[in-house]
Parts: C-alpha cells; sequence; structure tokens
C-alpha cells in the first residue's frame, strides 16, 4: 500500500496543459479533472460526477461550470450543483463534487492534498529561476515505472552520475569534492562546490553551439 504526504502541494501540470477543456490527472492516487475558467483561473475538482460516478473529464465546460455527459448535471467551479438533469426541478445544492486548492506558479500547476484549510501558498517551493525575466525554462515528462520513492532516491543521491551519465552531466569531480548538507525544518538543503573542475558533456556541447 502507497503511503502519501497528504498535507502538501503536488504538480498537477504544466501551465500550458490546462486550458477551457477538462484534464484528468490522477494526483497521490485521487482521481482529478482540471480547466481554466473565463478568467484563466483554474478549477481542481475530483473527477467523479455525484451524480452517476461519470469521469468530470468527460464533461463540457460551459462557461465556468461543467457540465457532465451523462445526465447533464451542471456544476460550478465550486464543485455545487447549478442545474439538474430536469430542469424543471429545483436544484438541490447538496450535490456536489470535491475541489481542491490549487495554485498557479513558476509554469506548473500546484493542487493541495489533504486538509484544505491547511494550504498555504508560501509553502510552494520558490522555484524562481522557472518564472524569472532572462531565465530560459520548459520541459515535458518522463514516464517511469517505479515506485515514486525510488525516484525521490535518485535525484537526492548524486553520487551515480560520474557512472551512470558519463556522456552528459557526469564527471569525475563529483566523487572528488565534499558535500555540504543542511536541515532547515522540513526542508533539505545540498551544495557542493568544485572548484576547477571540468566542463561536463552537455555544458561543453552547449557552448560549443552557442559560439
Amino acid at each position: 500500500m502507497t503511503t502519501w504526504v497528504e498535507n502538501a502541494w503536488y504538480v498537477a501540470g504544466w501551465d500550458w496543459e490546462i486550458d477551457s477543456a477538462p484534464l484528468a490527472r490522477t494526483i497521490c492516487g485521487v482521481p482529478m479533472m482540471f480547466y481554466r475558467k473565463l478568467d484563466r483561473g483554474i478549477v481542481a475538482m475530483r473527477d467523479t460526477c455525484p451524480h452517476r460516478l461519470l469521469p468530470l473529464s468527460m464533461g463540457l465546460c460551459e462557461g465556468d461550470s461543467i457540465r457532465c455527459r451523462y445526465h447533464g448535471l451542471l456544476l460550478g467551479p465550486d464543485g455545487v450543483a447549478q442545474e439538474t438533469p430536469l430542469k424543471s426541478e429545483a436544484v438541490n445544492r447538496r450535490i456536489c463534487a470535491e475541489t481542491f486548492a490549487v495554485e498557479e506558479r513558476h509554469r506548473y500547476i500546484w493542487v493541495w492534498i489533504g486538509d484544505r484549510d491547511k494550504a498555504d501558498p508560501a509553502l510552494i517551493p520558490d522555484l524562481w529561476p522557472c518564472s524569472a525575466p532572462g531565465w530560459v525554462f520548459d520541459g515535458g515528462y518522463y514516464h517511469v515505472a517505479c515506485d515514486y520513492r525510488l525516484m525521490i532516491d535518485n535525484l537526492m543521491d548524486l553520487t551515480h552520475e560520474p557512472y551512470v551519465h558519463t556522456g552528459s552531466i557526469g564527471q569525475p569531480e563529483i566523487l572528488e569534492a565534499p558535500i555540504e548538507c543542511e536541515v532547515r525544518g522540513d526542508r533539505v538543503y545540498v551544495q557542493r562546490w568544485m572548484p576547477g573542475g571540468g566542463c561536463t558533456a552537455v555544458l561543453e556541447r552547449g557552448a560549443q553551439a552557442r559560439w
């Protein structure tokens, strides 16, 4: 059984992925649906219609709302029912879908998993180079069939670089330079200074292409 850290921000996608058409994503085992409102704000909602459980990502956006394709239930961006399948019936506003706190920052769409009242935007990692003027940043995905904790272990332990990535970012100076590690609250800061070290293959190719 996979255990998730619930009260935390997770990247749900790139800013360019989410538009007026619903987008389905599963975050920490929770099926979610994302779309942009008319003002370009983002809605994050459980991808399940409360009427007959059809995925809302199969629905149609109407203004700022989402209409289920099964019986036509219309839900507002707050997840509350706005219109029932039989338009002559009074709307039961107790019918609703769960919504999630969502923020757009540093080219990413962040969604909060856990208690919504604890969703503090200040806890989003400060990835300022991803959105600062003068910096170029973009990317895509690597789909890796493994437990997410193995990926964290891989990215935190860079001593494998000289052996696994010899033709790109690996260099022997990585093993020769000491690592400085500091824990501040729930964050770990790691740095390694390599004065006089050689240029990695990736940087060398980039420099040659530029000049």
